[in-house]
């Protein structure tokens, strides 16, 4: 018999059961014995909205911490036109961290707020998987960045409130998609749930 997990590719909670496997985003954490005492696999990485703390010694210390044994990606990193960070201080941040997911061939996690057109130059030079999450695109924008093989795409809590999302899940590669709770009031079997429901497919099959 196969044994089945529940992926949540984007959480700020530990797993909630034994077949939860998370990717934790562990919020600004950057110590290197501090991130390895987390049982799970976390990401790190400089949110857009705190871009404006981003230096050299910071950029050390993201550096440093990727030698943690269960850092398993960047992120969440970003762009985020609503956001009261200057533009630039949040290239800034974004194109670091950018550099950092090829140069440790990790995937990053993308924060993106009115700004998925800004990614396409991105998704065209990566060389590691640029994952959406929380993706609030259109089904243009959708068609436009799957043309890239490093673009994948994270829907959790949107599909319990967004009918235009609920119609626009149905148009991605089934190859590209994944699930997540971030910070939701729901778990992760909630969240395939509902995404088995909108897909017609059973949850084993998801």
């Amino acid at each position: 018999m196969i044994e089945t997990f529940l992926i949540n590719c984007h959480t700020h909670k530990k797993p909630g059961s034994s077949q939860e496997r998370v990717c934790r985003n562990a919020f600004h954490i950057f110590d290197k014995s501090k991130l390895e005492s987390f049982e799970y696999p976390v990401s790190i990485g400089l949110h857009p909205w705190h871009s404006d703390w981003f230096n050299s010694k910071l950029a050390e210390k993201i550096s440093a911490a990727l030698e943690a044994k269960n850092v398993v990606a960047i992120g969440e990193a970003g762009l985020d036109k609503v956001c009261k960070i200057l533009w630039n201080q949040q290239l800034a941040a974004w194109n670091f961290q950018f550099e950092l997911a090829q140069n440790s061939s990790l995937p990053i996690i993308i924060h993106c707020v009115k700004a998925y057109y800004e990614f396409v130059p991105f998704c065209k030079d990566s060389k590691v998987p640029m994952l959406f999450h929380g993706f609030h695109g259109n089904e243009e924008i959708l068609k436009d960045l799957s043309r890239f093989e490093t673009s994948y795409f994270s829907f959790g809590k949107s599909l319990f409130q967004n009918q235009k999302i609920q119609e626009l899940i149905l148009k991605v590669n089934p190859n590209r998609l994944l699930l997540e709770t971030d910070t939701g009031p729901f778990s992760i079997e909630q969240v395939y749930e509902k995404a088995a429901t909108i897909l017609g497919l059973e949850m084993a099959s998801l």
